[in-house]
């Protein structure tokens, strides 16, 4: 059973802090405080963000039920005394999650409170069947209320550029349908739901393709490259998922998510060192740089084709030794990490060993470089560097400086880190670093949802034009990359536009015959590949992909040659512009 305080608690003082001042938030965190280290009954727990404050209580029966939350309600009425705050029945609200529970009699200052079938909590709607149905619906509503303003301003020649509309839809619209889906994503095994978000979405992909209306869900979703919502939905709880499970179902259980340092363990401010580093192109410029430093450690992380990493560091010495110290890392590691794990390593030995003189550290690694520079980065690894600096120069009189190295381009010392690294990783021992970082979930998370989207794309779109152009998402994906979403485009890969099949075909012209011989269909294939009317432009486009040897009518052949692209365009242009004035419609 869940009770709901609503935080717009009424004051009895005369004088209170203005919401939205400076120092409100830090005086009710100090106020609140107390109520969070009250002694409730056994079985009921507080919990609180920023003013919503919430109650739950869990028993075996109502009787228990109905004493506990009395009980608590009474303890809470009595510290609000206390701190001369008033809560107001009327605007707490308690659901329950089991039938018996809706029999408890829950009385807060005398004053019954009615269960609700379901309540808002930080924007997330809970019913009372934990199905999230309700605030599916919400969400939704709540994102088509920007649709509706968005749509005055875009139709299919004119308005937003479609770029813009993508931009609008991937940085507002999915992140208000996505938000908490840890809590209730679950909710997408509903078939209302994923209709309903299906509906929503394919009125934004319509127009971030400037498509016809009467294109399907499936075709303008892919062409798009919106990620279906449904699986946007179910990717971020699977994420959020791991985040608090700390584990991927994919990978055995001793292998964890790769936690956060949590700041209270971080070095002080005070004790953390200042990184800054300098930048060596060739093996004079490394020569120049290390010429104070006697101690040379060149790190490096490799990640091999079959998924094995590993990482070195290769430790010069004043007297000419050369110590290389090698490790294996899981599978699931990054490059970065071990680019990071090399520096650890290397500097770790060096603060055990017998040489007190200054050092450079050696890393072809921006990203490590970039992430040490953070005096505040929260990674395990960086925090132990950062540590291990502060010692040496604490209690070894040992300082250190960091270069960034051009990676093959014949600096010996790396190309000994590089060779070094290879070898850890290709070693048949036992790996250390049997974590994996949440980039890691992701990737395999993601792939998931493209494997599905596939899935989905073929079934729904087998007999449509767009089969006919992409024979799956990726390849979509790839065209995208080279092409924009233009009005013409989106007519030729959809079949949806100008041209007499598609207005016969919804009953707008009597006819589907093409003007140039009254006999043949005018369709997509016949305007790109036989319509004499567009020989002219059609011969150019053909010769030039012939003289490349590439298929004038494959697109993905066509994306590999920039001028086959630019007549492919041409006569995609050509068709779409000119077909209003042939048809005369």
């Amino acid at each position: 059973m869940l009770e709901y305080g609503d935080a717009t608690v009424t004051k009895t003082t005369t004088k209170g802090c203005i919401q939205g001042s400076v120092c409100g938030p830090m005086f009710w965190n100090i106020i609140l405080d107390d109520l969070l280290e009250t002694k409730l009954p056994l079985g009921a727990y507080i919990q609180a963000f920023a003013d919503d404050v919430l109650l739950i209580v869990e028993a075996s029966s109502v009787e228990d039920i109905e004493r506990i939350t009395n009980k608590a309600l009474q303890d809470i009425l009595e510290w609000g005394m206390e701190a001369k705050l008033t809560f107001g029945p009327a605007k707490t609200q308690v659901i329950a999650f089991t039938a018996p529970s809706n029999q408890a009699g829950i009385v807060m200052d005398q004053q019954p409170i009615p269960f609700m079938t379901e309540i808002k909590l930080l924007g997330v709607i809970i019913d009372a069947r934990l199905k999230f149905i309700s605030h599916s619906k919400h969400v939704i509503a709540k994102a088509n209320k920007i649709f509706k303003k968005l749509a005055q301003f875009v139709r299919p020649t004119w308005g937003a550029h479609p770029e813009n509309v993508s931009t609008i839809y991937r940085q507002v619209i999915q992140p208000i349908i996505t938000y908490a889906a840890g809590i209730w994503g679950g909710a997408t095994q509903f078939y209302c739901v994923r209709k309903a978000l299906r509906a929503f979405q394919r009125q934004f992909a319509l127009r971030a393709i400037r498509a016809f209306r009467t294109v399907s869900a499936a075709a303008a979703i892919a062409l798009a490259q919106f990620t279906p919502l449904h699986l946007a939905v179910d990717e971020a709880r699977e994420l959020h998922e791991v985040k608090t499970s700390a584990t991927l179902s994919d990978l055995p259980g001793d292998i964890t998510l790769r936690q956060k340092v949590p700041v209270k363990q971080l070095l002080h401010p005070a004790e953390r060192v200042s990184i800054e580093f300098d930048e060596a192109h060739t093996q004079e410029d490394i020569d120049r740089i290390t010429r104070d430093s006697p101690i040379v450690i060149f790190t490096d992380g490799s990640k091999l084709d079959g998924g094995e990493v590993g990482s070195a560091a290769v430790i010069h010495l004043p007297d000419g030794s050369i110590i290389c110290h090698k490790r294996k890392l899981g599978r699931t590691s990054s490059v970065f990490v071990a680019e990071l794990t090399a520096i650890d390593v290397g500097l770790k030995w060096l603060y055990g060993s017998r040489w007190t003189q200054d050092l450079t550290v050696a890393t072809d690694s921006v990203s490590s470089l970039k992430a040490l520079q953070d005096r505040s980065n929260t990674d395990p690894t960086v925090a132990s560097i950062h540590s291990v600096l502060k010692d040496l120069r604490e209690n070894r009189g040992i300082s250190a400086r960091f270069t960034w190295v051009k990676a093959h381009c014949g600096i010996a010392g790396n190309e000994q880190a590089d060779q070094a690294a290879k070898l850890a990783a290709a070693q048949k021992t036992a790996t250390t670093c049997n974590e994996f970082p949440i980039s890691y979930a992701k990737y395999l998370i993601r792939q998931r949802t493209q494997e599905q989207w596939q899935k989905d794309y073929e079934a729904e779109t087998a007999l449509s034009e767009i089969s006919s152009w992409f024979s799956s998402v990726s390849e979509i994906r790839e065209f995208r990359k080279h092409f924009g979403a233009t009005f013409q485009s989106t007519q030729i890969f959809t079949g949806h536009g100008y041209n007499k099949h598609y207005l016969n075909r919804f009953k707008i012209i009597d006819n589907e015959s093409c003007p140039c011989d009254d006999i043949s269909v005018q369709d997509t294939k016949h305007l790109m590949q036989h319509c004499p009317i567009f020989a002219n432009v059609r011969f150019n486009h053909e010769m030039t992909c012939k003289n490349l040897k590439v298929n004038p009518y494959k697109v993905m052949e066509l994306i590999t040659k920039e001028e086959p692209k630019e007549t492919f365009v041409t006569l995609i242009n050509t068709i779409v512009n000119r077909l209003k004035q042939i048809n005369k419609t």
